[in-house]
């Protein structure tokens, strides 16, 4: 049983973690948009790489990624390629 000192300090860090998270989403986005690069396209390649390289077997928060600004697009890749 988590104390409520614990519940409070981890539910600070995924607030910060999100918001962090959705940031880097937008800054990413923006700096595709300028760069006419196809955002898709881009992860599409890049994710297997990554994968590859620091391969993921845990699960992916779905409802957190969604409030952080991932599609469900984006979703359905981190999930076909996690290991």
């Amino acid at each position: 049983m988590k104390s409520p000192i614990v519940k409070q300090v981890v539910g600070t860090i995924v607030d910060e973690e999100v918001g962090h998270v959705a940031f880097g989403g937008r800054w990413f986005k923006q700096q595709a948009d300028e760069l006419k690069i196809d955002v898709s396209l881009f992860l599409n390649r890049l994710i297997p790489k990554l994968q590859q390289r620091h391969p993921r077997k845990d699960n992916i928060c779905h409802r957190l990624r969604k409030q952080a600004g991932f599609s469900q697009q984006e979703l359905e890749l981190l999930e076909h390629y996690r290991t």
